[in-house]
């Protein structure tokens, strides 16, 4: 007779709700939420991008070489956000496509839609 001893290992800071998934619905969840932080991040990184181009501009003091550099960061932001727009379309048309949700997630305290 063979006795083993197995603990049952729980990760502390993942909640009930999250543990209970199958894999299936875990990895759903987490494209939600990948596909989430990355139009947050994508618009975090637009407005960063536009501010310090537009402080570049204004500081450049008509310097030619300066007031290009910041126009070419304003312009790459412009077009980081136009890029931003249209992988929020895809999705928005594929959820329209495939009757399914990607971007809504409800948390226990807060919700992100």
């Amino acid at each position: 007779m063979e006795n083993t001893f197995i603990a049952l290992v729980n990760n502390p800071f993942v909640t009930s709700s999250v543990r209970s998934l199958n894999s299936v619905n875990f990895v759903i969840t987490l494209t939600r939420l990948i596909i989430s932080l990355g139009l947050v991040i994508g618009g975090l990184l637009f407005m960063y991008t536009l501010i310090l181009g537009s402080i570049q501009w204004i500081s450049a003091g008509g310097n030619k070489a300066s007031i290009e550099a910041a126009r070419a960061k304003v312009m790459n932001a412009l077009v980081g956000l136009f890029l931003l727009f249209g992988v929020f379309a895809l999705i928005t048309f594929v959820e329209i496509f495939f009757n399914t949700d990607l971007t809504y997630f409800q948390f226990n305290r807060f919700q992100l839609k």
